[in-house]
């Protein structure tokens, strides 16, 4: 049986069909937005033109065999995924910025996702300098090598291993392989990521974002939330 997605008002995950584009969206919304069109237009955005996206590449990766191209498309895949980690920090992050935060952002949104990565620290979720690299040092390498690599490079750093392994059932994970350096084999400290499980996980993982954005309560997320809106693409 195929993966069943969860519901959004904005796509159906599983048909690939979309019900509201961001475009429809914005010709329908009247002005000036509420805080509450601005949640529903993120919401919306996220959902059709980066997870869904993602959804049906993922679809496609699974659907065929070589020598299709699609079983060549995980790496493409990771270039739509990746930049969600450091997006959802820049809303987490009370100390995010336009420019400058990028590597707190990208650690904090990580953690918020894997909280087995998180540091110990931690504690409360204003606690800024918990997501420093020098506390989650490998959260960090996981950035240089994947983030950078891609953003940067068009393609991830060495050491950074993509896999759909079922023996290994983290999205991400650290392991010893058997490598070549410098014309020999030898033992490789490897950073592993399942971009298959990791889809799966993020399009899960929004919906509680969304659902945070939506609490009354959350009175400081939601202010950093519409700075974020407002703010962060015009600088």
């Amino acid at each position: 049986m195929s993966q069943i997605y969860r519901s959004s008002r904005f796509i159906d995950f599983n048909e690939g069909r979309v019900i509201l584009d961001p475009e429809s969206f914005v010709d329908q919304a009247s002005r000036p937005w509420t805080l509450e069109q601005k949640i529903d237009f993120f919401e919306c955005r996220v959902d059709v033109w980066q997870l869904g996206v993602a959804v049906e590449m993922l679809k496609q990766i699974e659907a065929h065999e070589p020598p299709s191209i699609w079983s060549h498309a995980a790496y493409g895949l990771l270039s739509v995924i990746a930049s969600y980690y450091e997006m959802v920090g820049k809303v987490l992050n009370p100390q995010s910025r336009p420019r400058g935060t990028s590597s707190e952002d990208f650690n904090w949104g990580f953690c918020n996702v894997y909280p087995d990565f998180r540091p110990a620290e931690a504690t409360s979720p204003d606690w800024a300098e918990a997501y420093k690299d020098t506390a989650v040092p490998v959260v960090a390498e996981f950035r240089n090598l994947m983030r950078n690599g891609m953003y940067h490079l068009g393609f991830p750093k060495k050491k950074f291993l993509i896999h759909n392994s079922p023996q290994i059932s983290e999205d991400f994970a650290v392991r010893q392989v058997r490598g070549q350096q410098d014309g020999k084999t030898v033992d490789i400290v490897a950073y592993l990521m399942n971009p298959h499980r990791a889809t799966r996980s993020l399009v899960e993982h929004f919906a509680g974002i969304v659902a945070a954005l939506w609490q009354t309560s959350n009175v400081d997320l939601r202010q950093k939330f519409e700075q974020f809106f407002d703010e962060f693409d015009e600088a």
